[in-house]
Formats: structure tokens, sequence, C-alpha cells
């Protein structure tokens, strides 16, 4: 590799150390990760809060609310997994397979919102606040 090479190299990496942090920022703010994660550069600690679930689903026009079903082992890992990932991963992590769950264990079910109560970071008012997002599933015949 030649000097010119080298300093090419050099001068690239340094413009993509100097650029991520802001681009990190516009992630974590947008699909709310926590910002210690993908290699962020927090400058100070933000706690990590798990989300409150809910489970919907409608029968009769009228919005029911549902206990997760558990039942096996996958499916309480499902739910675990999804608990533990949402809060370093934000928006990035949505909760399909928990309503996938939901319709292999109840048949009946043909749609099923999820849910969430998340404290996050809000980068505009320098505080912590909770969020609310809801997802909505439907069964798909295949």
């Amino acid at each position: 590799m030649s000097l010119k090479q080298k300093t090419a190299a050099v001068a690239l990496l340094l413009i993509a150390f100097t650029l991520w942090p802001i681009a990190h920022h516009v992630v974590a703010k947008r699909y709310f990760v926590n910002p210690w994660r993908l290699f962020g550069w927090a400058m100070y600690c933000v706690p990590i809060y798990r989300p409150q679930v809910r489970f919907f689903t409608v029968r009769d026009d009228q919005r029911l609310e549902i206990a997760y079903p558990g039942g096996s082992r996958d499916d309480a890992l499902a739910y675990e997994r999804f608990l533990s990932q949402r809060p370093q991963l934000g928006r990035l992590v949505e909760p399909e397979d928990l309503a996938q769950v939901f319709f292999r264990r109840h048949p009946e079910l043909d749609q099923v919102t999820v849910h969430l109560t998340q404290p996050v970071y809000h980068y505009d008012s320098d505080r912590i606040r909770e969020a609310y997002f809801e997802y909505t599933y439907e069964r798909i015949e295949q």
C-alpha cells in the first residue's frame, strides 16, 4: 500500500469517525434506540425501562383485552426476547412475533392489537417520557 493510499484510508476513517455521532443521534431520536447501543457515544447514562405490553382483540365490535397465552417455552422466550430488545433498539423491534403466538394459540382470533407503553428519552425536551405505540396485526390465511 502506497503512502497516498494509506493517507486516503486514514482520511476516510477519520471522516466516518467524525460523522457517526451525528448519524447515530438521528437514528436514536427517530427510532427511540437506546443512545448506548449501536456504537453510540452517549454522554450520560440512560436507564433502560422495560415496556408495558397489553394485548387486545375485537369481538362483536368491542375491543377486549386478552392475556398473553404463554403456554410453551418458545412463546415465553419470544415475549422475553421482545421485552429485552425493545428498550435497546426501540421501534426497530416490532411485536409481530407476539401477535403470531396469539394466532397460533387462538385460531378464532382474526386481529390482535399490541399496545406498548414505553419510557423513552425525548431529545426535544431532554426528559424521559412515556411513549405509546400501537401495532395491529390481522391473521393472514395461507
